[in-house]
């Protein structure tokens, strides 16, 4: 016999059919919860890291071309991805910048070319997923001047930047 206390009771068979599909239903969310953290925790520390690094290079501290090159996976990850992202593409011209900043032009000619394409390439990225962002377009000036020298042609790129 049914008591007050037991809705089964009360409910019947069509009870214990809510309750299951209600319990399912709240396992299921769960396990959807645990499977999206465990997809975007990874890219979270990644673009974390990217955007600390790249905070710290603004800023004017120096870091190592080794923390630098460690961050280049995650550089060309941001760059190649498929999302218009304008904060990470440009942590990833900053770390690209920071590498060249540590490049003695005396020593390695030809890496330092290399890495000015990359820097020029990265900035033109960001460009075009934010084309009012000043401080790339004053560091696209930048490079064109150093890798093609100062004519009135450049003039443009400084006159965006403000």
């Amino acid at each position: 016999m049914a008591t007050r206390n037991d809705p089964l009771a009360v409910w019947g068979a069509n009870g214990r059919i809510i309750l299951f599909s209600l319990r399912s239903f709240i396992v299921i969310l769960g396990a959807v919860g645990i499977l999206w953290g465990v997809i975007v925790t990874p890219i979270f520390f990644r673009e974390f890291s990217i955007e600390h690094i790249a905070s710290q290079i603004a800023a004017g501290e120096p870091y190592k071309n080794e923390t630098l090159s460690q961050q280049l996976p995650n550089v060309q990850a941001e760059e190649h991805s498929s999302h218009c992202l304008p904060s990470e593409l440009r942590s990833a011209v900053f770390i690209r910048f920071g590498i060249v900043g540590n490049i003695n032009s005396s020593d390695d000619k030809d890496r330092l070319d290399e890495n000015m394409s990359l820097l020029r390439n990265s900035i033109q990225l960001s460009l075009t997923c934010s084309p009012s962002d000043s401080i790339l377009w004053l560091m696209y000036y930048w490079v064109q001047i150093t890798q093609f020298g100062n004519s009135s042609e450049q003039i443009k790129y400084l006159r965006m930047s403000y």
